[in-house]
């Protein structure tokens, strides 16, 4: 793989939403700053563990106390800004859990929601990120030999050598501080994810595959489509289960019984629809059966249509009737759409 075909790739992993918006060790350091508030807040009256907090207004009736303390800006500050992030996006994951119970709400299910929430990046900040990657490093005045188009790496340890290096050098911060929004520094820690990432890692293996005469076409189609299917499907089903956590139509709670189920089928979908979560649905294995072999679907005010092909008197069997219904966001509609024309057996 060139450096050409690897920024390509780059910017394809970017266009998705499949790699994670923060790191484990940004949460450790948010994780930090809030331990730290117990001890600058001694007098505020307030519950300072943000876990105690499940309903959103509780929380934001916190925050809004708290910033008005006048240690709260010192603390943000002295923590680069952690403390406040961390209430934020804690605030934005209550809003987004508002409609489950207080069982759902826990630290531990805040950090994988936090890790696995998954978002595309705006395409002027990707064009950003790749010219960063070409151009960093001809600005650095002590290290000649890293002053190439940073593609040209093509593995994490490498890399991380090579970004050490790079953000030592004296010139670095100017460089970076001249950058659209630090594009420099963002650019290298993306890029530094994106060679670790399954994402990046099983292209390469599929490559080397691809290389290697010994093996039949037909067999290398197959590794690539179970690969790179494998790594999508399993970031799907992750993104889904952390939205719909119960079988959409029967409520079922185990997880182990539920499957993320493509709307629009994995084989008809574009690689941005295959990893898109909007095109997918929780439903246990009868229900999900159901709806992939187009028995059942849904129409666009999310009223349950069943196939004439299945008889009313099997309904029960399969815990199915025409009064079931389902909440359809809108950005769900197109792949319901086209679940309902091409899939359902009308």
């Amino acid at each position: 793989m060139d450096k050409v075909e690897r920024e390509n790739l780059f910017v394809e992993w970017m266009s998705s939403p499949i790699h994670p918006t923060i790191k484990r060790t940004t949460l450790d350091a948010y994780m930090v700053a809030l331990k730290k508030s117990f001890h600058v807040f001694p007098d505020s009256n307030l519950v300072l563990d943000i876990f105690a907090y499940y309903r959103l207004s509780d929380f934001q009736n916190f925050f809004q106390k708290i910033q008005q303390h006048s240690a709260y800006d010192s603390l943000n500050k002295a923590n680069n800004g952690s403390y406040q992030a961390l209430l934020k996006k804690y605030e934005k994951y209550l809003i987004e859990m508002e409609n489950l119970d207080d069982s759902h709400i826990s630290k531990d299910d805040f950090i994988e929601w936090a890790i696995l929430k998954k978002k595309a990046y705006n395409s002027n900040w990707i064009t950003n990120y790749v010219k960063a990657l070409k151009f960093t490093a001809f600005g650095l005045q002590e290290n000649a030999d890293l002053r190439i188009n940073l593609f040209e790496i093509e593995d994490e340890n490498t890399f991380r050598i090579a970004e050490t290096k790079i953000r030592a050098d004296k010139n670095f911060d100017v460089l970076n501080q001249e950058s659209t929004q630090k594009s420099f520094s963002a650019a290298l820690g993306r890029y530094s994810e994106f060679l670790s990432s399954e994402f990046y890692l099983s292209r390469v293996f599929f490559n080397e595959i691809v290389e290697d005469t010994a093996i039949d076409d037909e067999i290398k189609t197959e590794i690539e489509r179970t690969v790179i299917s494998r790594v999508g499907q399993s970031d799907f089903r992750r993104g889904i289960m952390r939205r719909d956590r119960t079988c959409l139509i029967c409520h079922l709670p185990y997880s182990e019984l539920l499957r993320a189920s493509h709307i629009k089928p994995w084989a008809k979908s574009t690689n941005k629809e295959r990893l898109d979560i909007s095109n997918g649905f929780l439903l246990c294995a009868n229900h999900d059966a159901l709806f992939d072999k187009g028995f059942i679907s849904f129409d666009e005010n999310g009223n349950l249509e069943i196939s004439k092909e299945i008889s009313p008197k099997d309904y029960s069997k399969l815990v199915i009737e025409k009064s079931m219904s389902m909440k359809v966001a809108t950005n769900q509609e197109k792949y319901l759409f086209y679940h309902r024309h091409e899939i359902f057996r009308h």
